[in-house]
């Protein structure tokens, strides 16, 4: 077994089912290269139901757990993937809805580095969507991942588009590798013992462990191709807001030094930063963060000698690939690569390259911004 999505739910079997929906429509993948974990954590609306009636082309687990005082997200979450069967972990929730090129873009990054931490990005939707919409793949005809849906790009979208899809460009990468969409190595989650079950409500205990991982030296690369949609639904925000600030408090309290450079507010609003939908409720907060980020970049990204590299014909690669290998090499030019192309493998090839000289700069030309939240070239 290659894969395990790993899914926890608790009453969202609405929801649950577009989920498990997608997942059936794999391309390139039969039943015994992956499978779905759903780790039930207590819930009472018959969410068993949803489970016998789907159609799926992937082998399922399902784990009924007992609502406990205990009962969290980290436990569920701990439960699934030491149940799984695959080398590779995938953590999903049960709103998300990948796309059908999913396990193929995993693929792609793992044939190119087998020991790092994979991760990708939402469109956060507004509408509700029905199942035969992903059976179809009517869903994927109508909302597409570039700017002329960045009503629903998320916050992370906007801190990319403003710094670099090129997550080596920030100091703190293990940051935005949120267990809604991220893809783990087994035995790097085995070797940390999972997640910390102390960690109650809603978030940061998924960020906790991305922090360990980067500890150890493990690299992680953002896939700008590797995305989802996150299914409108009410969210108790109030309590996730309250539990959130708690866990990031937590959080700090144990690691001091990570996120140094940011005083204390940042670091709560950069912990929990993911509980927005969309820019609207987060705009100034996220332009603050962004500007905070910007002025600690490494120094080889800021240097007054600048090189632009348009990519617009993907038989150029090749070409493109050893211009930027040989600029890199040295430390006092600042590389910016525009890809227009945005179907090869050069974004992860980017973030895969040794760190010693320059940092490139990547931008993904189809979700290019103009200004925050408005489309432009």
């Amino acid at each position: 077994m290659k894969y395990s999505f790993v899914i926890p739910t608790y009453n969202n079997k609405r929801l649950l089912e577009n989920t498990l929906e997608a997942l059936h429509h794999q391309e390139g993948f039969g039943k015994d290269e992956y499978q779905a974990v759903i780790v039930d954590d207590g819930s009472d609306d018959n969410t068993h139901q949803i489970i016998e009636k789907q159609n799926r082309n992937y082998n399922l687990k399902y784990i009924f757990l007992d609502r406990m005082t205990d009962s969290c997200r980290a436990k569920a979450r701990n439960c699934g993937w030491k149940n799984a069967d695959g080398e590779i972990i995938i953590f999903i929730d049960s709103d998300i809805i990948v796309k059908r090129n999913y396990l193929s873009q995993l693929t792609g990054c793992y044939e190119m580095e087998s020991n790092m931490v994979v991760f990708g990005t939402r469109l956060m939707l507004q509408d509700d969507i029905e199942t035969e919409e992903i059976s179809n793949g009517e869903i994927f005809r109508k909302y597409k991942f570039d700017r002329s849906k960045a009503e629903y790009f998320e916050h992370r979208h906007y801190l990319f588009n403003t710094m670099s899809y090129n997550i080596n460009c920030f100091l703190d990468p293990w940051l935005y590798a949120y267990s809604c969409n991220v893809a783990i190595p087994r035995k790097i989650i085995n070797e940390e013992r999972g997640f910390d079950e102390n960690y109650k409500g809603w978030g940061v205990e998924d960020l906790e462990l991305s922090y360990k991982i980067y500890l150890k030296g493990v690299k992680f690369v953002f896939n700008s191709n590797l995305e989802a949609f996150h299914q409108n639904h009410t969210r108790a925000t109030n309590v996730n807001v309250k539990s959130g600030v708690y866990n990031a408090e937590c959080f700090i309290r144990k690691y001091p030094d990570a996120l140094k450079i940011f005083p204390h507010e940042v670091k709560k609003l950069l912990l929990i930063g993911g509980l927005e939908h969309d820019f609207t409720g987060m705009q100034e907060e996220v332009e603050y963060i962004g500007k905070k980020i910007e002025a600690c970049l490494p120094p080889n990204t800021k240097c007054n000698k600048t090189e632009i590299i348009e990519f617009k014909n993907k038989a150029d690669i090749d070409k493109i690939k050893a211009k930027i290998k040989k600029l890199t090499a040295s430390s006092d030019i600042r590389i910016i690569v525009n890809d227009y192309v945005e179907d090869t493998d050069l974004g992860i090839w980017i973030q895969l390259l040794d760190k010693s000289g320059s940092v490139p700069l990547y931008f993904v030309m189809s979700k290019k911004l103009n200004a925050p939240g408005f489309p432009g070239p």
